[in-house]
């Protein structure tokens, strides 16, 4: 694989995303809707603020086991991660890499220079990049 691939060069476009505002129910529809693992939380102008996660559900519904109703009205601010894995599209591929590695995931967020969510790059991707 040639040094300079970039991130833009394997992500997938496109982020699954809620508000930070939404609930942990609408949340859980998104992610059960779309299939996905975790979704990121973007604030009301868009930008990234967080990722919500299923080990992040997991938590909370362990501490509440029992309490579904108020589990499911808990808002995805109280819960998500603020330090999601975050890359740019003109990075090296290597970077977001490094960026998985230092997260202790799989995934990263693409993200604009606004700040906005436009796209996700896997460990997959990496590795379908160097083979």
């Amino acid at each position: 694989m040639p040094k300079e691939e970039l991130v833009k060069d394997h992500m997938t476009l496109g982020v699954a995303q809620v508000l930070m505002t939404d609930t942990v129910r609408e949340a859980l529809r998104e992610m059960i809707d779309l299939g996905v693992h975790g979704v990121a939380v973007v604030s009301d102008s868009g930008e990234l603020v967080g990722v919500l996660e299923e080990e992040d559900l997991m938590k909370l519904i362990l501490e509440h086991w029992g309490e579904w109703d108020q589990i499911l009205e808990v808002q995805v601010e109280e819960v998500m991660n603020p330090d999601p894995a975050v890359v740019g599209p003109d990075d090296p591929l290597v970077k977001a890499l490094e960026v998985m590695r230092e997260h202790e995931t799989t995934r990263a967020f693409v993200i604009s220079c606004e700040g906005r969510p436009v796209g996700v790059i896997s460990l997959t991707d990496v590795l379908a990049a160097i083979t």
